[in-house]
């Protein structure tokens, strides 16, 4: 392993492992490697602009973020994403489709 591989390894809440490879955002569990994230989607509460929670989606299944805007944010800081259009762009740079759901918290 390459000292530059080692400096793209990221541990995050959840014991979420990311890693950037190229042009691709791999992403681990503990021992379970995910591979390949190829959506970030935004669970809202209800019909509000508060976020309940991040989900991503890889080659290997999904994955829940911490809770709120806190685990997504964590996330997107982590990689270096930055925020709001920055952050549509960067994750469009990976080929990552970012999108938005509805959670019914009643």
């Amino acid at each position: 392993m390459k000292l530059k591989d080692i400096l793209n390894e990221i541990t995050i809440s959840r014991n979420i492992e990311i890693n950037l490879e190229g042009n691709s955002i791999l992403i681990k569990q503990g021992d379970k490697d995910f591979g390949k994230l190829e959506r970030i989607d935004i669970a809202y509460q209800g019909f509000s602009d508060r976020i309940y929670r991040g989900y991503l989606f890889t080659e290997g299944g999904q994955i829940n973020l911490s809770g709120g805007k806190s685990g997504l944010f964590e996330f997107y800081d982590a990689v270096g994403a930055g925020r709001g259009a920055e952050a549509r762009d960067f994750f469009k740079s990976y080929g990552v489709k970012l999108t938005s759901s509805e959670f019914d918290v009643s």
